[in-house]
């Protein structure tokens, strides 16, 4: 009875080592599959990925402004609108600057 408690009181730090040797595999398993993207892959994603939305908005801030049909807080909310996505647009254009 002594030696199955013995190789019991054994399987527990054995067992944990193997769930950490499990969770290095598994960590170096999802580097290898999701590598991390260069700096230029990087930099074309947040070009893409925000420039697109950020015109969309401008865009649709041109036509509201097209219909003449707004009250004077509507205005205000839409001048809003349209200084935050610029701003957006010459934040995204300096950091691009900076990496080039």
């Amino acid at each position: 009875m002594n030696q199955s408690v013995s190789i019991n009181d054994q399987q527990a730090p054995v067992s944990g080592h193997l769930s950490e040797i499990r969770e290095q595999i598994e960590a170096i398993h999802y580097q290898l599959v999701h590598p991390k993207p260069s700096p230029q892959e990087l930099l074309n994603t947040l070009q893409h990925d925000l420039r697109t939305p950020i015109g969309n908005i401008l865009a649709c801030v041109t036509l509201i402004h097209m219909d003449g049909e707004l009250t004077e807080s509507q205005k205000e909310l839409v001048s809003i609108v349209e200084d935050s996505a610029k701003s957006l647009v010459n934040k995204l254009d300096h950091i691009i600057q900076l990496t080039s």
